[in-house]
C-alpha cells in the first residue's frame, strides 16, 4: 500500500529556497504550502484554509510519487476539521503566525483562499502566556491587507476555515484564538485522505504548472 502510486508531479513542490537551499516554509510562502492549503480548502469546501509551516516536513518529488512519499511529507497523521470563525480570529491567527518573522516559526501560516501582507518593520505585539499560547494583540498588527477571495477581510463576518485539528481544534503552535469556534466538520477525513482526493479527483492525478513557482502565487507579501 505504501508503494501505491498516487499521481505524477511535473514540478518540484518545495519547502526550501531553490537558490540557497535554506528552508522557507516556516517564514515564507512556498508552492508546497499553496498546494496543501488548496487541498484543504477545495476538498473541505471552505472559504479559506491554513497550514502551519512546521507540519510540512519534506518536499514532494517530481515524477510519479507514492502514498509513502505523501506520508514522508506530512508524517503526523493529522485529521482535518472545518470551523466557523470570524475575520478577527483569522487576523489574530495570521498575526500569531508572523510573531517571530524573519526568524522561523512552526506556526507560520501557509494559506489558501486569502492573501495577506506582513510588514516586518512593525515589531510583533502578540502577547502570549508562559507556554507560548496566544492571549491578545497589544499594539499595531504587522499583518495587514488581508483579503478573502479578493475582498477585504471583514473582522465581524463569519467565514469557514479548513485545516488540521492540531491547529484549529487543539491550539497547536499556541493558536488559542479558535478554541470556542463552532466545529462544522469534526475529524471525518485525515490530512492524507484530503491531499490524495485533491490530487486524484481535482487535479486528474497530475500536479502541474499551477504550482510551478517555488515561491508560490503571491498569497503572502512581506515588507522588509
Amino acid at each position: 500500500m505504501l508503494n501505491q502510486i498516487i499521481g505524477t508531479n511535473t514540478v518540484k513542490l518545495t519547502t526550501n529556497d531553490p537558490n540557497t537551499n535554506t528552508r522557507l516554509v516556516r517564514n515564507s510562502e512556498t508552492n508546497l504550502g499553496d498546494f496543501v492549503t488548496d487541498a484543504y480548502r477545495i476538498v473541505l469546501s471552505t472559504d479559506v484554509a491554513i497550514c502551519n509551516g512546521g507540519a510540512i516536513r519534506n518536499e514532494l518529488p517530481m515524477g510519479d510519487f507514492s502514498y509513502n512519499d505523501i506520508l514522508t511529507t506530512f508524517p503526523f497523521g493529522n485529521m482535518c476539521v472545518v470551523l466557523e470563525i470570524t475575520g478577527q480570529q483569522l487576523l489574530d491567527a495570521l498575526e500569531m503566525g508572523a510573531i517571530r518573522y524573519p526568524e522561523e516559526f512552526g506556526g507560520f501560516m501557509q494559506i489558501s483562499g486569502a492573501t495577506y501582507t506582513i510588514n516586518s518593520k512593525i515589531p510583533s505585539s502578540v502577547i502570549t502566556d508562559e507556554k507560548g499560547n496566544f492571549i491578545k494583540i497589544d499594539g499595531a498588527y504587522r499583518v495587514q491587507d488581508v483579503k478573502i477571495n479578493g475582498k477585504d477581510l471583514d473582522l465581524n463576518k463569519k467565514y469557514t476555515i479548513g485545516g488540521t485539528s492540531y491547529i484549529l481544534k487543539f491550539a497547536g503552535n499556541g493558536m488559542t484564538m479558535f478554541k470556542d469556534s463552532p466545529i462544522l466538520q469534526n475529524e471525518e477525513l485525515s490530512e492524507t485522505d484530503v491531499i490524495i482526493e485533491y490530487i486524484q479527483n481535482y487535479l486528474n492525478a497530475t500536479i502541474g504548472n499551477k504550482y510551478a513557482n517555488p515561491y508560490g502565487q503571491n498569497r503572502i507579501t512581506i515588507i522588509k
